[in-house]
């Protein structure tokens, strides 16, 4: 197998699609032919208007090898049918029958891949450990060919569920392009968060308040939250109530070159998650010789108990702020350059991109050898031609909020 394509939502949203970018732009690099398959806004999206799209991340040598239609609102605000007729329409279109389809973590991808699953193998990436990942899989687990669980715990769950899968799972983090990261040959006293801004899974709540701890022991420290969500308000409240705004810079939304800079510069790399896959931001963190202090979730714990990750990998319980704070005392207190190395190790050895997609599309192949027949997912037609007025009824109750809210 040399051929693979990637099926993705169009906008940037966080380390699933940065991986997908990455791992198109080097399988085309060094291993074969990649392939992506998006759509193209003709406006931006409501709901992602400060948001690069995905096809700008894809290098400008494969730009061939992306496959994309032109959609308005219709697409975005029509059912989820309608989204997954118009990808099926690109794949069976342009892309060869046999060529493996890694959807994005989006409904519509994964209902697209499965509704090709007869001629292009569908790759399953379970992400992160999060109950509405096993819902997709329980949706849609007829028409998977491979599964790809990004960490132990996801696989562990997935093969209780459903132990007929083990030989088509296996636990695998995606990874980054590690080289791409750098150490500055001194870090600064700084504690990074970097993620979504949200009380939902990132618990951002817990960001000040672990930091007001810590800097009454460490009064140099400083505290970089790079992200931004629903809680970014709050966030920026919570440290001007506390008269923190002179040790925490909160940046919004930066790109990706903007965090390899801040945290080459970063002793201490803070996640704060009820739970997690194998976080990018760790992973990069790491690359970027942080040591990493998180709460004890999916990905993280699989490196607690490495030989390698002592003094480099702290974990505390979730929503335990005094037992966080003490561990990131004690990760910067100890924080050296033999710390930052251990870091680089690390990430070098686990979740390097350039190799963990070659293990990725080595066991898929395996698998796809052992010439599993699948089914298509049926798309209703009848939910793609009602899509029209779906989107009709959900930008005319726009349209009056917008009215309401300024009347």
């Amino acid at each position: 197998m040399r051929n693979i394509l990637f099926l993705s939502h169009p906008y940037h949203r966080g380390g699933v699609t940065q991986w997908m970018a990455d791992a198109f732009n080097e399988w085309n690099d060094n291993f074969g032919n990649a392939y992506f398959v998006t759509v193209q806004p003709k406006q931006i999206f409501i709901s992602a208007p400060d948001r690069p799209e995905v096809r700008t991340m894809l290098s400008c040598s494969y730009q061939q090898h992306l496959f994309f239609a032109s959609v308005g609102r219709l697409f975005e605000l029509g059912t989820l049918e309608y989204k997954a007729s118009t990808y099926r329409k690109i794949i069976k279109k342009v892309i060869y029958q046999g060529t493996p389809v890694i959807p994005s973590d989006d409904e519509a991808c994964w209902m697209a891949a499965a509704a090709c699953a007869d001629r292009n193998p569908m790759v399953a990436i379970l992400h992160a450990d999060e109950e509405l990942y096993f819902q997709l899989v329980e949706k849609y687990k007829a028409f998977v060919c491979v599964f790809i669980c990004v960490s132990s715990r996801i696989l562990i769950k997935l093969l209780k569920r459903y132990p007929q899968f083990s030989n088509r799972a296996i636990a695998l983090p995606c990874g980054i392009l590690v080289d791409q990261f750098t150490l500055a040959p001194d870090k600064a006293e700084i504690i990074a968060w970097v993620g979504r801004l949200s009380r939902y899974q990132k618990r951002a709540q817990d960001i000040i308040p672990l930091f007001e701890i810590v800097r009454e022991k460490w009064p140099a420290c400083r505290l970089q939250v790079l992200g931004h969500g629903d809680y970014s308000e709050t966030i920026i409240t919570e440290a001007e109530q506390l008269e923190l705004r002179d040790s925490v810079e909160i940046t919004g939304w930066v790109d990706s070159a903007e965090i390899r800079r801040r945290l080459s510069k970063t002793k201490v790399f803070l996640q704060t998650s009820d739970f997690e896959g194998t976080s990018v931001a760790m992973m990069e963190a790491l690359a970027s010789g942080c040591t990493v202090v998180s709460t004890r979730v999916s990905g993280a714990e699989d490196l607690e108990s490495l030989p390698e990750a002592g003094d480099v990998i702290y974990l505390y319980s979730i929503g335990n702020i005094e037992e966080g704070a003490r561990l990131m005392i004690n990760a910067i207190r100890d924080h050296n350059l033999t710390s930052s190395e251990k870091a680089r190790s690390l990430a070098s050895k686990y979740f390097d991109c350039k190799v963990n997609i070659k293990i990725l599309f080595n066991f898929t192949d395996e698998v796809m050898r052992q010439e599993v027949k699948f089914r298509s997912w049926t798309i209703s037609v009848v939910k793609i031609y009602i899509s029209p007025l779906i989107a009709l009824v959900r930008w005319s109750k726009r349209l009056l909020n917008n009215f309401l809210i300024k009347g």
